[in-house]
């Protein structure tokens, strides 16, 4: 039996859901903040902020082997491409579309360059 299609259509419904109602992220982080003390508990804790760390390597991990494949490619051009080359190009399509520094900078000067005219 193959769960993939109840995957992507739980996917596919989140999505929808959070596209609908874009304040649903902030309300169901809001259970988890304290406002007490304006910060979120688990944020002190040293393992949660240890999951987090580890939780940034993880795009990186799952393009390994893409990059390998195109290292050896690039080293050994003659040999046969062990991955198909739509697969190994497709995540460096996507990862300069990450959400991230660059992007934030790129905004702040797109609005301060509207600011100013």
């Amino acid at each position: 039996m193959c769960r993939a299609p109840g995957a992507i259509a739980l996917g596919l419904v989140i999505g929808v859901l959070f596209a609908a109602y874009p304040l649903l992220d902030l309300q169901v982080a809001d259970w988890f903040f304290d406002h007490e003390k304006a910060k979120f508990p688990l944020s002190i804790k040293h393992d949660w902020n240890l999951v987090r760390r580890v939780a940034n390597w993880v795009p990186f991990l799952l393009m390994l082997p893409a990059i390998f494949a195109l290292l050896r490619k690039l080293v050994f051009p003659s040999a046969p491409m062990m991955i198909a080359p739509s697969v190994v190009l497709f995540p460096y399509w996507l990862l300069p579309d990450r959400p991230g520094p660059h992007q934030q900078s790129a905004a702040q000067g797109d609005l301060g360059q509207a600011a100013a005219q």
